[in-house]
């Protein structure tokens, strides 16, 4: 019997029912938009999500995440069009306001989600809306932003989150998975590995390899590790360990979606790149939870609690009290933080600093030299917690890299016709190349690029003399990310006499009038006017070393 998947029917039948005529290219360069409206979004998501009987119990949030990101990002697509669309392109003039279609988008599929909170959604939305000038422009883009919105809703009305599972028989032999004291909570997304993905083909596509069994040293080492650590009463675990179980334990898919709002608000990133980041993020959070569901139910691995009571100690419980009512391997957390911190290094390299909050401690911040370092001790946290062994962790984070690379290579990528016309393009290009201070940035000449520490923010402050010797890096349209460098750090600022300057990072770029070829940087380090000028990293930052 022919199938035909649910991705690419929708595919079919958007370019059928709502395509208006070829699309343009090309280029008109305007003042980016804030990426402000999916942050405010985003946090209204999650307030949603957080208060009691508002989310569906038998619905994974990671899927109403993807949905509303993902028509967010098709509607400011429809517009900037640098990028293929998820599902839906709607033909739209490039003037249009990106802020009042992602505001439509953002509404639309929320109410659609979560119908009995129209009176907090509606507030929301004419607070939004405010900022755009109303009128008949205005009323435009909302019109394509709903219906955006209503096209995506109807094309995962279809995708098997509906439907009623069929009772869970739990198991009796040993390794089996069954419910878990203290509470023995019935078990929950019991066929959610059948639920239609976003962006994979399947979720069984990356099923992790079968564990070891129960009866295997592999195993025992594992189990042992965690009744050690894990234990409610352990006196092995280090007090910032318990911390750090207890940090991590509320909802990962909040979690990072949480660090993303703090990293893309610290980068100043325009709405094109933000609506694209959540998307990204969230499309590969939702597959990774198909994907560790499929697995879960395929392996049906009993929890560490059942493990330790059945064999070791009948007393013994994990340190949250409770544990999540579904089977043991590979681990959820990992799996999601794997695919998280994955998606926020492509858009601004792995190496950020960055601080994180939880619910579960408030007042404790914890703070993280790497989108993977946090990711890590998310995934370890289950082991401290008492919930999961080692054997998950790994499991997981494999299964969260490759849903994370697959989704990267496959969804929202540059348009062929961007790609091909860029060099074209009036707008400067921003290039990365490898020297002893390490992949630095340079021009699309390899002329080496620096940054000024006295310039104010993204306003510069070097005119008359310095200009002479420090000329800025000029545009005349929006500029363009070279290989190596990170799209979502370059932005433009107006100088005073008009000009518009790259800029990387916040930082305004200009070069050195001494470095006359390709891979000199004489000017790094140099103390002149006031300061000492450096060479800027692939990831945004100033390298401080002659």
């Amino acid at each position: 019997m022919k199938t035909i998947s649910l991705r690419r029917f929708a595919l079919g039948f958007v370019a059928g029912a709502l395509a208006a005529g070829a699309i343009a290219t090309g280029s008109a360069y305007a003042k980016p938009e804030s990426g402000q409206p999916v942050l405010d979004w985003n946090r209204v998501l999650l307030g949603l999500v957080s208060t009691p009987g508002v989310q569906p119990p038998t619905v994974q949030p990671t899927r109403n995440f993807a949905i509303v990101h993902a028509a967010i990002y098709d509607a400011v697509n429809s517009i900037d069009r640098s990028h293929e669309p998820y599902l839906i392109e709607i033909h739209v003039r490039r003037a249009a306001s990106e802020t009042a279609a992602a505001d439509a988008a953002a509404y639309r599929t929320l109410l659609g989600l979560y119908p009995s909170q129209q009176q907090t959604l509606d507030q929301t939305y004419a607070a939004e809306l405010a900022g755009v000038p109303a009128g008949p422009a205005r009323d435009e883009v909302v019109r394509i932003g709903e219906q955006v919105a209503r096209d995506l809703l109807a094309v995962r009305a279809a995708d098997g989150s509906q439907a009623s599972p069929p009772p869970f028989a739990p198991g009796t032999d040993p390794g089996a998975y069954r419910p878990t004291p203290p509470n023995f909570a019935a078990t929950v997304f019991t066929s959610w590995g059948q639920v239609t993905p976003f962006v994979l083909d399947r979720g069984d596509q990356f099923r992790p390899a079968p564990p070891p069994a129960v009866s295997s040293d592999a195993y025992a080492a594992a189990l042992g590790e965690v009744q050690s650590l894990g234990s409610a009463n352990s006196s092995t675990r280090s007090a910032d360990q318990t911390q750090i179980a207890t940090f991590w334990n509320p909802p990962i898919q909040n979690a990072w979606n949480q660090i993303a709002e703090t990293v893309a608000a610290s980068h100043h990133s325009d709405l094109p790149t933000t609506a694209r980041l959540f998307a990204t993020l969230n499309l590969s959070l939702a597959d990774g939870a198909i994907a560790f569901y499929d697995a879960k139910y395929a392996f049906q691995v009993w929890r560490p609690v059942t493990a330790i009571e059945a064999t070791a100690d009948p007393a013994w419980l994990p340190l949250t009290g409770t544990t999540p009512a579904d089977p043991s391997y590979p681990g959820a957390h990992s799996t999601v933080s794997a695919a998280a911190a994955d998606v926020l290094a492509r858009f601004y390299g792995d190496a950020q600093r960055f601080t994180a909050t939880s619910p579960a401690l408030p007042g404790i911040t914890r703070s993280f030299r790497s989108f993977s370092a946090a990711a890590e001790e998310a995934g370890l946290s289950r082991i401290y917690a008492g919930v999961h062994t080692r054997l998950d962790h790994v499991a997981g984070v494999k299964l969260g890299h490759d849903v994370a690379t697959y989704v990267l290579r496959n969804a929202l990528l540059p348009t062929r016709s961007a790609t091909l016309t860029a060099a074209h393009l009036p707008g400067t290009t921003v290039d990365v190349a490898r020297t002893r201070f390490g992949r630095i940035l340079v021009d699309e000449h390899g002329r080496t690029l620096y940054d000024f520490p006295p310039d104010k923010g993204t306003t510069s402050v070097c005119y008359g003399a310095c200009a002479a010797l420090w000329p800025p890096l000029t545009t005349t349209a929006k500029p363009h990310a070279g290989s190596g460098v990170h799209e979502s750090l370059l932005g433009t600022t107006r100088r005073s006499d008009g000009k518009l300057e790259v800029t990387y990072g916040g930082h305004p770029l200009y070069y050195y009038v001494a470095d006359r070829k390709r891979g000199q940087f004489s000017g790094q380090g140099l103390n002149q006017f006031g300061a000492p000028w450096w060479v800027i990293s692939s990831s945004g930052k100033e390298v401080h070393r002659g």
